[in-house]
């Protein structure tokens, strides 16, 4: 049996950019409970995880990754999701209805 590898040097997004308000406005509508979106410095979030007893490792990178969502790093579009699946990817409300939505009773 041969064994295939799959490189992907792409950037599986959806189709709009949305901030963390949006975000939290998206789960908030589908759940039908309020979520507060809130933006902290990065000595809030240190001295958090620093609490939590996280390693100071682990709290580097999440500090750095977090610095870099906050930078707009991650804020881009791509069409690699319709280029390599043949479709247009799922608007994020989509997405999290089926996976947010309460079950009727």
């Amino acid at each position: 049996m041969s064994r295939v590898e799959l490189q992907f040097a792409g950037s599986g997004t959806g189709p709009a950019r949305l901030s963390g308000a949006e975000r939290a406005a998206v789960i908030a509508e589908i759940t039908g409970r309020p979520l507060a979106f809130r933006v902290i410095t990065e000595e809030q979030l240190r001295a958090g995880l620093t609490q939590a007893d996280l390693p100071a490792g682990a709290i580097n990178t999440v500090v750095s990754i977090q610095a870099s969502f906050a930078s707009g790093a991650f804020d881009v579009l791509t069409g690699d999701v319709e280029r390599l699946g043949s479709r247009r990817p799922k608007q994020l409300r989509d997405v999290l209805v089926g996976a947010l939505k309460s079950p009727s009773p």
